[in-house]
């Protein structure tokens, strides 16, 4: 039986086992913005610091991604994302200790088992499934994001409620670690393109200046700064702010943000038909961007009084846009990315996403007290947002100037260096 006829590359396989090893390394990643109030409370520190724990996680996976493509050529996609849900599990150990450095360090492992994930589901996806589902296929490989959200809001705080921290972690550790386990069925013929003696060493930013030279990735690159930026505020200051200035309870605030991360599960699934159906996402993506800056302006009028039905339909909405943009703007990359570089491509220009998921909820952070509220600060991002969409129709612009923007045609692989 050939390797394109076997189970385990069809694409409905592929499509599903990447997207479970997305769900195990962010649920892993996200665990403790899902019981950031209690984690603070049994540290004695203020609750707003999650924000430095989360750009803590995408330090590491801004890190990882960046070595992702050369680890996926080396040892193939399926060893690289054994290694990222092995890392996972060792964050999950590590964040058992009630020490603030150690779940620092378990941050960055959560981190470092992220950053390399995308670039090797890119690869497999780009390989054995059909370029005329491209943006569907990759939005719903990409709804892994906030379904591993979703997982840890679920799971962690009713756990923590009942056993501790600890033991809702040591339950992390087993289900990255029977991943790892599984993936051993399907390595053979996913990692047979892998180049046998390739060596690691070399300059990790290497596919940076690809990023740069090229015009429309470039443009695009920075979009995904702010919408990154973005997405992570709303995702890790969403239960917070809920606690305490709404007065929700804590396992009623992780259902929440399930309904912000499940909206978002839907919005990429359409958003990705719809890209389909146009041939690009660039309109899609300058939508979500305005989308999400209305959003966020609009839950800056958020307080107590709020009722129950516009709380949810503002949390719907809110993440239907700024959850609902990755699986496109992944698939544009591996659109017009050079021939044969879409691993390399897509981890240098995740390294902008990672880079806006870095600096956005430390910066929330350090706005938040000058502010004066968790809703405020949401506002702020709207901002943030605008910003993002003002630099996808750059690119639609540049994309049309050049005439197509397909991938490996020499006008825009070239570029202009100006944009």
């Amino acid at each position: 039986m050939t390797a394109q006829t076997h189970w385990s590359t069809r694409p409905l396989t592929v499509l599903v086992v990447a997207t479970v090893v997305q769900v195990v390394t962010v649920m892993a990643g996200n665990s403790m913005v899902a019981i950031a109030p209690e984690i603070a409370r049994r540290l004695e520190v203020e609750p707003s610091l999650i924000g430095f724990q989360v750009s803590i996680v995408y330090a590491g996976a801004m890190i990882g991604a960046l070595f992702g493509g050369p680890l996926v050529l080396r040892y193939g996609p399926c060893r690289t994302q054994q290694v990222c849900v092995a890392l996972s599990a060792l964050g999950a150990l590590v964040a058992c200790a009630p020490s603030l450095w150690l779940l620092a360090l378990a941050s960055l492992l959560w981190g470092l088992g992220t950053g390399p994930a995308t670039p090797a589901a890119s690869h497999v996806l780009n390989r054995f499934t059909d370029p005329a589902r491209r943006n569907l296929i990759f939005s719903l490989k990409q709804t892994g994001v906030p379904l591993g959200v979703m997982a840890a809001a679920f799971v962690m705080p009713p756990l923590t409620l009942a056993g501790g921290a600890p033991t809702a972690y040591a339950l992390l550790a087993g289900v990255a670690a029977a991943t790892a386990v599984f993936l051993q069925v399907v390595r053979r013929r996913w990692d047979d393109d892998r180049t046998l003696g390739r060596r690691l060493g070399g300059n990790p930013l290497a596919g940076l200046p690809m990023i740069w030279r090229h015009p429309l990735l470039r443009w695009l690159s920075a979009s995904a700064f702010c919408y990154a930026f973005c997405q992570l505020c709303v995702t890790s200051f969403t239960v917070t702010m809920l606690v305490t200035e709404v007065g929700i309870g804590l396992v009623e605030a992780g259902l929440l943000l399930s309904l912000v991360q499940f909206s978002g599960v839907v919005s990429r699934i359409g958003f990705g038909i719809w890209a389909d159906r146009v041939g690009s996402a660039l309109v899609p993506l300058a939508l979500v961007g305005a989308g999400t800056a209305a959003m966020c302006a609009v839950t800056a009028l958020l307080e107590p009084g709020w009722p129950r039905t516009g709380l949810w339909v503002l949390l719907v909405l809110l993440g239907g846009t700024a959850v609902g943009w990755t699986g496109m703007f992944v698939a544009e990359v591996a659109r017009i990315a050079p021939r044969g570089q879409v691993g390399l491509a897509t981890g240098s220009a995740i390294a902008f996403n990672f880079l806006g998921i870095l600096a956005g909820p430390a910066i929330f952070a350090l706005a938040y007290p000058w502010l004066g509220s968790y809703a405020h600060t949401f506002g702020a991002l709207a901002v943030v947002a605008l910003a993002g969409a003002v630099l996808v129709l750059h690119t639609l612009r540049v994309e049309r100037r050049l005439g197509g923007g397909r991938r490996g045609a020499p006008s825009v692989a070239a570029g202009d260096g100006q944009g």
